[in-house]
């Protein structure tokens, strides 16, 4: 999706709470939610949390003892990711449901799995180019001059002409609180079919998506509102049934609930870890993206 207004922001809150400093650059174009970089405290557990967000994520580990760099597509569950202590990252988030064009692959190939990312590209260069140096910015630069001819290439983004980017976006659009029914309608195909190619491109059916959206949009307002939250007025406003059932969500995504993610948060202190870098150019991003 190209869409600078999203209400969807794709957050890992546990990678941030791991590193002693998070930086953050939103681009919200060419497929790419936003780069970011970190190094994992020492004093920190290793296993570092990642949960359902939909995206995909292309990690470069820019150690000089053992560089490397692997593509990452969501987790379906809260998930340990990390286990190497002290190190310098630099990676690239997609927007929900992109695969990089720079990767052959359907996101049902890269689902819940980590692939070294050699494998994956045809530019074997661009690892070792990023994983010398430990300047964000000039990062960012060398991942795009590359990126960005594959996805001329590629033709960019067209819901228009392309029935799963579509679905794509309707359903990030609507904060996951589209139906299949209301999908179908929109498009005249069925049900079935649109389940169908869904899953066979995504790995997971237009309802999980959906699942994983409203998550990521009920994230989004418990960061933004951490001292004055009323979880049932917060389950009205992200749409689940009732306080329950935004519990129950929310505790398979991540195992905690809202109120002691929050005081994670607190105690972690993840305002002052968090860096958010602003671009030149505004992209409509709020103070906590």
């Amino acid at each position: 999706m190209e869409h600078n207004n999203l209400k969807i922001r794709p957050k890992q809150p546990y990678f941030v709470m791991a590193s002693s400093k998070y930086y953050k650059s939103v681009i919200l174009k060419y497929g790419i939610s936003h780069f970011y970089s970190f190094e994992l405290t020492e004093e920190k557990d290793n296993a570092v949390l990642a949960i359902p967000d939909g995206c995909v994520d292309i990690l470069f580990c820019c150690d000089e003892s053992h560089p490397e760099a692997r593509i990452c597509g969501t987790v379906l569950s809260p998930s340990v990711v990390f286990n190497q202590n002290a190190a310098y990252y630099f990676g690239v988030r997609f927007l929900p449901g992109k695969v990089p064009d720079i990767c052959s692959l359907p996101m049902s190939e890269i689902i819940d799995q980590e692939l070294p990312l050699d494998e994956v590209i045809q530019d074997k260069e661009l690892i070792e180019k990023i994983t010398s140096i430990r300047d964000f910015k000039q990062q960012q630069k060398t991942f795009l001059d590359t990126y960005l001819h594959y996805y001329i290439l590629s033709g960019g983004y067209n819901p228009k002409q392309n029935l799963r980017e579509y679905l794509i976006s309707q359903i990030i659009l609507s904060t996951g609180n589209l139906s299949i029914g209301e999908l179908s309608a929109q498009t005249g195909y069925s049900e079935r079919y649109i389940n169908k190619i869904f899953k066979a491109y995504y790995g997971m059916t237009p309802k999980m998506f959906s699942k994983m959206m409203r998550f990521q949009y009920l994230l989004d307002n418990l960061n933004l509102n951490m001292e004055h939250v009323d979880f049932a007025e917060l389950a009205q406003i992200t749409g689940y049934y009732d306080q329950s059932h935004m519990m129950k969500d929310f505790k398979s995504f991540t195992k905690t609930t809202p109120r002691k993610y929050l005081l994670s948060l607190e105690h972690e202190n993840y305002d002052d870890r968090l860096i958010v870098i602003r671009r030149e150019k505004k992209t409509g991003d709020s103070n906590e993206i």
